[in-house]
């Protein structure tokens, strides 16, 4: 699957609107061209828009093709309205549930990896407490099988996660 040897892109939307996040396409813009860039988010909004809704925390693995064998679709990400303002802790809790539901849903559907990119730390959260939430949510599928892989855009961001990871007991390679 594109730069990285994983069977599934984990995806992470707001439900509401099963729209990938920002860092979704971040994270696969170095594996395609500046020209393929386009068809690539159009891709992706059109395989992942055919989910609307899903529920906060839910996840669903669809099946695609060749280049992104699967992709893990989760509701990683609040849904803000007008006038919805929401904590850290709250953030930090859907991402929490969201990785931890697409874990599941991977191993169900009996992917042996998933990749995914750094979630909720463009706008929502700081890097640690992005890096928190989700090492917590691998913490909690700890006798999952899937393999995660997960991808940085910058070395101070592996740094934190390694560091974070190491400090409450995964197992974590770091792998340039």
């Amino acid at each position: 699957m594109g730069l990285v040897d994983a069977e599934g892109l984990v995806v992470a939307v707001d439900g509401a609107l099963c729209l990938p996040s920002g860092a979704t396409y971040s994270a696969v813009r170095g594996a395609f061209s500046a020209d393929e860039e386009a068809d690539v988010r159009e891709f992706f909004e059109e395989k992942v828009l055919e989910l609307k809704p899903l529920r906060s925390g839910e996840a669903r693995v669809i099946e695609v093709d060749e280049k992104w064998r699967y992709l893990v679709v989760t509701a990683a990400l609040l849904h803000s309205t007008a006038g919805s303002v929401y904590g850290s802790d709250q953030h930090q809790a859907a991402i929490q549930r969201g990785i931890t539901s697409a874990v599941r849903a991977a191993g169900q559907a009996g992917l042996a990896s998933i990749s995914m990119s750094l979630i909720g730390a463009a706008a929502r959260l700081t890097v640690p407490q992005a890096v928190s939430a989700t090492c917590q949510a691998i913490a909690t599928c700890g006798a999952s099988s899937v393999v995660v892989r997960w991808c940085f855009l910058s070395a101070e961001d592996a740094a934190v996660a390694l560091a974070e990871a190491r400090r409450i007991g995964l197992r974590a390679v770091l792998s340039t």
